[in-house]
């Protein structure tokens, strides 16, 4: 889900790219004891945990800052078509992130 948010003069938008609603928090965080999970898993911000099924929502995204005079894209994700075969599920991927960028107002 794309957000905007401004701050001052700054339109912020967040970009997405991609997201995760069962991501296993064993998988993340192999330290985690479910004991802990259970006690501070509540209180992540809204969405984030699922109590019923202790799975975590994760995503990537990338953060697009306007301001009057220069517009800056910090991109914090995945990327698209790059061989990470130690992560099966980013592997090569493709996703309409650029087509999203555009959506926000901005071109590559």
């Amino acid at each position: 889900m794309t957000a905007v948010f401004q701050v001052g003069d700054a339109r912020i938008t967040r970009i997405p790219e991609l997201h995760w609603d069962n991501a296993d928090p064993k998988r993340l965080y192999p330290d985690i004891d479910a004991e802990t999970l259970a006690t501070f898993g509540p209180s992540l911000t809204p969405g984030s945990f699922d109590a019923a099924t202790g799975r975590l929502a994760q995503g990537t995204h990338a953060w697009l800052v306007q301001l009057p005079d220069i517009t800056l894209l910090i991109d914090t994700a995945t990327g698209n078509d790059k061989p990470l075969p130690d992560a099966p599920a980013l592997d090569h991927l493709h996703t309409p992130f650029l087509d999203r960028l555009a959506a926000a107002g901005v071109r590559a």
